[in-house]
């Protein structure tokens, strides 16, 4: 699919249709996670950059992609509210195990705020973490408004790693590699600042 996609954009030029596809590829990806919505939006957002210069090459982007994740994560949030904890559960289990299940549940039952901002940050159960927000009581418009931060943030991210690779597949592989693992180190590290001082908070608290 990506060859072909690569195929296909170094024979064509784009038009103003391409944000709106490079939305509906975010919404895509963050409902359906397995598509590689991620390397199609990057290679799309690197195409229009090199050769649609009188559009803004990080910000327009930016803005589509993040249309379309927050439209999907408020799908994804008003699935888990509507359906319940018991419903989604049991088909979240099938798809997509119980380790990360567990994890996710685990995340937005300690730190729900701090753990939606970073969500798209966090690979392989970022959607699962919003409809696990969906189902554990966090609230539509705190977790919509935590979740699409996270969406901007990451969305101007990849707009930046389109302008920066244009369609390099090589390169987008490189970035992506070295993206993940920088991207669990700083969460990890972030975790344990905020944990740090939740506790720090409620020892002063007690004296």
């Amino acid at each position: 699919m990506i060859s072909w996609l690569l195929a296909w954009l170094q024979s064509h030029q784009p038009g103003p249709w391409v944000f709106p596809a490079m939305g509906a590829i975010a919404f895509v990806e963050t409902l359906f996670p397995p598509f590689p919505g991620d390397v199609l939006f990057v290679l799309t957002a690197g195409w229009a950059a090199g050769t649609l210069p009188s559009t803004n090459p990080l910000l327009v982007p930016a803005v589509s992609g993040f249309a379309g994740c927050l439209a999907a994560s408020l799908i994804l949030l008003l699935l888990g509210a509507r359906l319940g904890r018991g419903r989604v559960r049991s088909f979240l289990l099938a798809r997509v195990g119980v380790g990360r299940l567990e994890r996710a549940e685990r995340l937005v039952s300690e730190r729900a705020p701090f753990i939606l901002v970073v969500s798209r940050f966090m690979p392989g159960i970022r959607s699962v973490l919003v409809i696990v927000a969906g189902y554990s009581g966090v609230g539509l418009w705190r977790a919509s408004l935590y979740a699409g931060a996270s969406a901007l943030a990451w969305y101007l991210l990849m707009a930046f790693a389109g302008r920066e690779l244009g369609y390099s597949l090589t390169g987008l592989e490189n970035f992506m590699r070295r993206y993940e693992i920088v991207a669990w180190a700083v969460a990890a590290v972030a975790a344990a600042v905020w944990v740090t001082a939740r506790r720090a908070g409620g020892r002063r608290s007690e004296k």
